[in-house]
């Protein structure tokens, strides 16, 4: 199953669901489109109950302010099965030196974000999560910094 949290404007159901169209895996993807993202109380219990039956592997992409973010770690950390992935998108914008958010270009330099909380997520979740770049070091470039954390064990 896939759980698609849409938050941004660029993420509407017919868009989504043109693009696996496009790509042939509209008949191997089973869409949950849910307003208010992860701050939606039944999404959240329909995934603590989902990722008891099954193998979870989540990917944050949603608002980009660091206590959600961080928030958003925390809650998704306990449905990563082990083996699986934690991915946290948008780990470039903010505090990391690369490419500038068009939209929110952090001129002051004090905006924390994805990259801050996945930080703060790393130093405290290390004893069970693998923090890993291979999506850098195999393609040069990623939306998604150090934001990817391999669960190891429980």
């Amino acid at each position: 199953h896939t759980v698609d949290l849409p938050e941004g404007e660029w993420r509407k159901p017919h868009r989504a669901l043109a693009a696996a169209k496009t790509m042939r895996v509209d008949d191997r993807i089973h869409w949950h489109f849910v307003e208010g993202g992860s701050e939606n109380s039944t999404l959240r219990s329909y995934l603590q109950s989902l990722c008891k039956s099954k193998t979870c592997m989540v990917v944050s992409d949603s608002n980009h302010a660091y206590q959600h973010t961080r928030w958003e770690l925390e809650f998704y950390s306990h449905l990563v099965a082990p083996g699986q992935y934690l991915v946290v998108e948008d780990t470039n914008i903010y505090g990391w030196n690369g490419w500038t958010n068009k939209r929110d270009p952090n001129k002051d330099r004090v905006r924390r974000g994805p990259m801050e909380a996945a930080n703060d997520f790393a130093h405290q979740h290390s004893h069970e999560f693998i923090r890993t770049d291979w999506c850098t070091s195999l393609y040069g470039l990623t939306q998604q910094p150090q934001g990817w954390f391999y669960r190891a064990k429980r």
